[in-house]
């Protein structure tokens, strides 16, 4: 089984290569605009602080990047158990990195599917920062 996923793979870093080739040769991404090429590297290291800032909430490390901590008095931020908005934030900033880098994607590769992929992952992220929000507060009480 491990074979067929690791054949696919590889066919699919190969056709994916081939397609950036292809580009290069008719100069579509020479030819992009400036603006276009600032932008693209502006969302790769907005998500790549993204992916940082996910690893530092998973390892519970640093600042809390949660509402619920930033809006709490100092006696609740004593009482109130982080870990479960640790992992909440963790989990929203992989995501929101993920929106980033399908972003810079789109325009690398001058991909438009791409955009429904983007919106599908930010409407992702909406409902589960809703409904982990909801689930911790039903947990507190």
């Amino acid at each position: 089984m491990w074979k067929i996923i690791f054949s696919h793979s590889i066919c699919s870093f190969m056709h994916l290569n081939a397609r950036v080739y292809n580009k290069l040769q008719k100069g579509m991404m020479i030819n992009m605009k400036v603006t276009d090429i600032i932008f693209t590297i502006f969302t790769f290291f907005l998500s790549a602080g993204a992916f940082a800032v996910s690893v530092m909430q998973f390892h519970e490390k640093g600042f809390l990047w949660n509402n619920a901590y930033i809006f709490a008095s100092k006696e609740e931020r004593r009482k109130m158990d982080k870990k479960p908005y640790y992992r909440q934030s963790g989990f929203v900033f992989m995501l929101i990195g993920i929106i980033f880098l399908t972003v810079s994607l789109q325009f690398i590769l001058d991909i438009t599917w791409m955009f429904g992929v983007t919106l599908v992952i930010e409407i992702i992220t909406v409902i589960y920062a809703i409904a982990s929000t909801v689930r911790i507060e039903r947990k507190k009480r």
